[in-house]
């Protein structure tokens, strides 16, 4: 079994940590949260990245 944290997540996908923190609530929940952050099984990050809908670059802003 390989377990995955928020950093080892952002570099499987070439993301910051901070973009996977803000991706938190549409991950799967956590086998556990340790001091050190929340922990997940690779496959169940592998499973939830084939249904993420990734879109490249930030966001535009609205003009007004």
């Amino acid at each position: 079994m390989t377990l995955l944290g928020i950093s080892e997540i952002a570099d499987r996908f070439g993301v910051s940590r901070q973009r996977i923190s803000h991706l938190r609530h549409r991950l799967p929940e956590p086998l556990a949260t340790l001091k050190c952050g929340p922990i997940w099984e690779a496959t169940a990050i592998d499973a939830w990245a084939a249904t993420w809908d990734r879109q490249p670059g930030r966001p535009k802003k609205e003009t007004r």
